[in-house]
């Protein structure tokens, strides 16, 4: 008995989010098969996008910014939503999409589109008072106080919405185009956005006053390397990218006692002389000052890590978010070359 084909159409209702901007879109591709109505996100029609475009599953996780495991487990819940596969899979072999993953894809670039057509639209909904959307790491949430209440005072006709993710979610949401503007940290900006390099942040290795490197002078990189550390989250991208730049500095491994989420966190279980931790300066200062962390005098200087502020590669910066970058780009140092 040959199977009925499902019925597609797409949905473009708008609904109210809690942490964006006013109204954001809920555009959703819906299949209708022996009366059952499937939905599937946004989020699991740019994987399968990603999929198609890039030809592997591993090379999606990577241009997405997130685990091959996670890739996998959105196209399963895809097929299971659509009741047959989507792709011709064998070892050794690209995936090919079956002639349903053919009409899904279709159907989901018609989708993204519109998602991208309506998240526009809807910003530009507002005239009064134009929003620029934010979207800042974790272990940023120390950067940008300073550096947005003068743009705060300078603008108030533009309303900044900073959104706080993981890393890895700063560049999903920058290519999606669900935000204007990103801080990123990393040495190139992934593919699918656009980046500038603002400056390059001085990297310190922290202590309690109580630990035992406290008030020694230029610690050898060896010594260092024995230490239990304070990490960010293991597959963070800053965690990765701090793991990066220990190597770069001679560290190869290390034994992590506890992992944090934020610049705070980590702080706090550094001065209980849980482990050492390597992090940006700016995100310890008010720790220094008040000597609840020292940093450790170290026989040459960790590699410095870039500072990034990204777009969506197609996506035109609104009015507000070119004079927030322009702020920015002021603002900031210029980049210093490492030796």
């Amino acid at each position: 008995m040959t199977e009925a084909p499902a019925e597609l159409y797409c949905s473009d209702v708008t609904k109210t989010s809690a942490d964006g901007p006013g109204i954001t879109p809920a555009i959703r591709l819906y299949l209708r098969r022996e009366g059952a109505l499937i939905s599937a996100s946004v989020r699991r029609l740019t994987v399968l996008r990603a999929v198609v475009e890039h030809g592997k599953f591993s090379l999606a996780a990577s241009a997405l910014d997130i685990a091959q495991a996670s890739v996998s487990a959105h196209i399963k819940s895809l097929e299971a939503q659509v009741g047959q596969p989507l792709f011709i899979r064998g070892p050794g072999r690209a995936p090919k999409l079956t002639e349903a993953g053919k009409m899904i894809y279709a159907y989901a670039l018609d989708v993204l589109k519109r998602h991208s057509e309506a998240s526009a639209g809807l910003r530009a909904l507002d005239t009064q008072r134009a929003s620029v959307v934010v979207a800042a790491p974790h272990f940023a949430s120390r950067l940008l106080p300073a550096m947005l209440a003068a743009f705060a005072g300078e603008h108030p006709d533009v309303k900044l919405v900073i959104r706080r993710m993981p890393g890895n979610d700063v560049v999903s949401s920058l290519r999606s185009g669900n935000v204007d503007l990103g801080m990123i940290f990393a040495e190139e900006a992934p593919p699918g956005i656009e980046s500038e390099l603002v400056w390059q942040e001085e990297m310190v290795i922290v202590a309690s006053p109580r630990h035992a490197m406290a008030q020694r002078s230029r610690i050898a990189v060896k010594d260092i390397a024995g230490e239990p550390f304070v990490d960010a989250l293991a597959g963070s991208s800053f965690g990765l990218y701090v793991e990066r730049l220990l190597r770069a500095f001679g560290i190869e491994r290390r034994e992590v006692m506890m992992e944090a989420e934020d610049p705070a966190t980590m702080a706090g279980l550094v001065a209980e002389g849980i482990g050492i931790a390597c992090c940006m300066r700016a995100c310890v200062e008010e720790e220094l000052k008040q000597r609840r962390l020292v940093a450790l005098s170290l026989e040459r200087e960790i590699p410095r890590m870039q500072v990034h502020w990204a777009h969506p590669t197609q996506q035109p910066l609104s009015k507000g978010a070119i004079d927030l970058v322009g702020h920015l780009r002021a603002l900031t140092p210029a980049p210093i070359a490492q030796a």
